[in-house]
């Protein structure tokens, strides 16, 4: 169980800097035709653009199981979505610093709201195939 919290910690560290670099709106002054072009990967070995692609789909995995998608499938239900970002923002900050109003003012009912929120997500990443 500790190993998968690990990992878990891991993901969600590696998630929260993934969905921050992603803009949902195009940035002003870019150009449309060329917002998804990717710089040539020459000197990659294959392994290294196959892990891309494996990081890429885990992530994209991951934001499915945390956030949904815009039909409203998947994702997780309020305050467990809450509680799953600010977890890892905080993982990131490697400090706990970052709150939710979302989230319960009591800080026993909070972490009890985060660790349902994280075994709703393990459940989640297993059935995917990602843990």
């Amino acid at each position: 169980m500790l190993d998968q919290k690990s990992m878990i910690d891991d993901l969600l560290a590696d998630w929260h800097i993934y969905a921050s670099r992603t803009a949902i709106v195009s940035m002003p002054g870019k150009c449309a035709m060329f917002s998804q072009s990717q710089s040539p990967r020459h000197w990659d070995t294959t392994g290294d653009i196959d892990d891309a692609h494996i990081h890429q789909s885990t992530m994209a995995a991951l934001d499915f199981a945390i956030l949904g998608d815009t039909r409203g499938q998947g994702g997780l239900d309020e305050p467990y979505r809450a509680a799953v970002t600010c977890y890892a923002r905080n993982l990131v900050a490697k400090v706990s610093v970052w709150s939710n109003p979302r989230l319960p003012t009591d800080q026993m009912k909070r972490i009890e709201v985060t660790n349902h929120a994280l075994e709703m997500l393990a459940k989640k990443l297993k059935s995917a195939g990602v843990l």
